[in-house]
């Protein structure tokens, strides 16, 4: 992601500004709802903090983290959405290691 947020500045800003914009509006109208009960505040809190792990997961380890935002952001509510960003998050660091063996025919 920081590499995108380098290359294409505008276009960052372009889908994170409404993305965020979204889920602030989403988690308002849930922590409006949630607080009116006793304990209500504290369970937004979790509820919230349960349906980002999977993008914190993938800050932590420096790993596809804009890709996990994203998938996070506009699918973690289909429940697949959040297991498959989840999967994406926990998944190896490492770039896959391509390798290329030139085979020479013998020489007559």
């Amino acid at each position: 992601m920081n590499t995108f947020r380098v290359t294409h500045p505008i276009l960052f800003w372009i889908i994170a500004v409404p993305l965020g914009l979204i889920a602030a509006f989403i988690a308002l109208t849930i922590a409006l709802a949630v607080a009116q009960h006793p304990g209500g505040g504290v369970l937004v809190i979790v509820l919230l903090a349960a349906y980002w792990v999977p993008t914190i997961i993938a800050a932590l380890r420096h790993h596809q983290v804009g890709m996990v935002a994203v998938l996070n952001a506009l699918l973690a509510w289909t429940v697949i959405g959040w297991v498959v960003a989840l999967a994406i998050a926990c998944g190896d660091r490492r770039r896959g290691v391509v390798e290329v063996h030139h085979v020479v025919p013998p020489q007559p």
